[in-house]
């Protein structure tokens, strides 16, 4: 028996037969539309899926949530078949696995973090720099007010402040605007 495409529905006493749209199953939560749910996220125990992808066009399934390629920095959601492309936060890269964006070098088969981060981690870190105070994440500015830089074994990965934060180069952490005066608006 396959996962249900389709479900019963009762509302003011009436009993109606739904389908769930193209890229979805029925779960009961409604977690996308109607009370479906993407395919690749419905439990089916065991079952098997039998939701057929288009052969062709922007979107694989009429809903769904998809990647152009391998370590693309934006992500595309398709909606009654109509694709609308989302970009990830900066230095994360869409990841197939968790459908998602993710930080690049927890996807190094298919990703190259360098590039997307736009940093490449130095070889060795001076024990006497500012940046050595937070081994063995060492820190480096990103060239943004609003994130920084840290090398997660040898990788970068770009980290946001948080709202109403901003990196302060001179001390590689987060502080209120009114104390980086090079980032104040």
């Amino acid at each position: 028996m396959p996962c249900l495409l389709q479900y019963y529905k009762c509302a003011n006493g009436t009993l109606t037969e739904e389908l769930c749209e193209h890229g979805l199953l029925y779960d009961g939560k409604g977690n996308v539309f109607d009370n479906c749910n993407y395919h690749w996220a419905v439990n089916c125990d065991g079952r098997y899926s039998d939701v057929v992808p288009h052969t062709g066009g922007a979107c694989e399934y009429d809903f769904g949530i998809f990647s152009a390629g391998a370590c693309e920095t934006y992500y595309r959601l398709c909606e009654h078949g109509v694709p609308l492309d989302y970009p990830c936060t900066a230095g994360l890269a869409y990841d197939e696995r968790i459908h998602a964006c993710n930080w690049p070098d927890l996807m190094l088969e298919t990703c190259k973090p360098e590039q997307v981060v736009g940093f490449s981690c130095p070889d060795y870190v001076d024990p006497k720099s500012l940046s050595a105070k937070f081994l063995p994440f060492p820190r480096f500015p990103s060239g943004e007010c609003g994130s920084y830089i840290i090398c997660v074994d040898g990788h970068p990965r770009r980290i946001g402040c948080g709202d109403y934060q901003v990196f302060d180069d001179e001390t590689l952490s987060c502080q209120d605007p009114e104390h980086v005066p090079s980032c104040r608006k």
